[in-house]
């Protein structure tokens, strides 16, 4: 079931965790629209579709999200993710380590694009990419895999949507 604001705010509540976590915990809590087990579709730019499932979880006292992807895509290779993210102080942006593949960690610095939208992004090899997420305020998120192209345009790579998983404690 998708988390809302309330239990970003109840989380944000403990008394247990030290002053500097709870101000980190305040610092992800644009995030929180995220937390929660998902159901995915993604949409390739060729047009194949890929089902997923995708959680974001509160770990290590609030501080980080935890992020588990597993997908199958059409070709049958390998479509899993382990993602952390954290605030950094210093720079005052959300920081991403994604691990995917063998030259992981891949690290992204996310920003708020908009009240319903957060942005990350990384610069490798060159290349540009990120990810925007979007909260639809309907209880769904959708997700755009973006790189810039040669020209600096934007060129999305994946659609894909998050409906609420449903919870294993009602079956």
């Amino acid at each position: 079931m998708k988390t809302t604001g309330t239990l970003v705010a109840g989380l944000l509540g403990l008394g247990a965790a030290p002053l500097a976590a709870q101000t980190e915990t305040a610092a992800l809590e644009p995030l929180g629209f995220l937390i929660g087990r998902w159901e995915t579709m993604s949409v390739t730019a060729r047009g194949d579709s890929a089902p997923g499932a995708l959680e974001y979880q509160w770990v290590l006292g609030g501080d980080w999200i935890k992020v588990t992807f597993d997908g199958r895509p059409p070709d049958g290779r390998l479509w899993e993710a382990h993602v952390m993210i954290t605030h950094e102080a210093s720079t005052n942006a959300w920081i991403s380590y994604a691990f995917y593949d063998a030259a992981s960690p891949h690290r992204s610095q996310g920003t708020v694009l908009d009240d319903g939208t957060v942005r990350f992004r990384s610069e490798r090899d060159g290349r540009v990419t990120g990810i925007d997420y979007r909260d639809n305020g309907d209880g769904t998120v959708y997700q755009e895999n973006w790189a810039l192209g040669s020209d600096q345009e934007r060129v999305v790579t994946l659609r894909t949507t998050y409906q609420p998983a449903p919870d294993p404690t009602d079956e």
